[in-house]
């Protein structure tokens, strides 16, 4: 059975761009004449900023021995013997906490896998202190 690693908010973390550029879009097309040129500059850099943010974001799963890595498009398998290292980030910042899972191999997601964990991404250390103690139990 999998086990859901990552928090269930990171689609609407992620949509939240969405909406901002298509706001701006229907603003441009509803009135261009009376836009509000720093708002709307304001929208498009709050936009892609929030998508530069979010973009690394996974959503990962957990069932036996192995890592199931998404980014809502695309899926690959991440054996728990691949992991090099599991970090959490530290309660200072303005974003969720995450969760940096490093790979000894290259993956189609690059060397780090990075997620939100559970909660809403607010304690992720014992988050990764929980993922790590697996990776320890199973390495022996």
């Amino acid at each position: 059975m999998k086990k859901r690693l990552s928090s269930i908010i990171v689609p609407i973390y992620k949509l939240i761009p969405i909406f901002v550029f298509a706001d701006a879009i229907y603003w441009i097309f509803q009135d261009s004449r009376n836009l509000i040129k720093p708002g709307f500059i304001f929208l498009l850099l709050f936009g892609g900023v929030w998508y530069l943010i979010t973009f690394r974001w996974k959503r990962v799963y957990l069932e036996g021995d192995t890592l199931y890595v998404s980014n809502y498009l695309k899926t690959i398998k991440v054996h728990l013997n691949e992991i090099a290292d599991v970090e959490a980030s530290s309660l200072w910042g303005w974003q969720p906490q995450t969760i940096t899972v490093s790979l000894n191999t290259e993956s189609r997601f690059g060397n780090q896998i990075i997620y939100v964990p559970r909660g809403l991404g607010l304690h992720a250390k014992p988050f990764a202190d929980e993922l790590r103690s697996l990776l320890t139990s199973k390495s022996n």
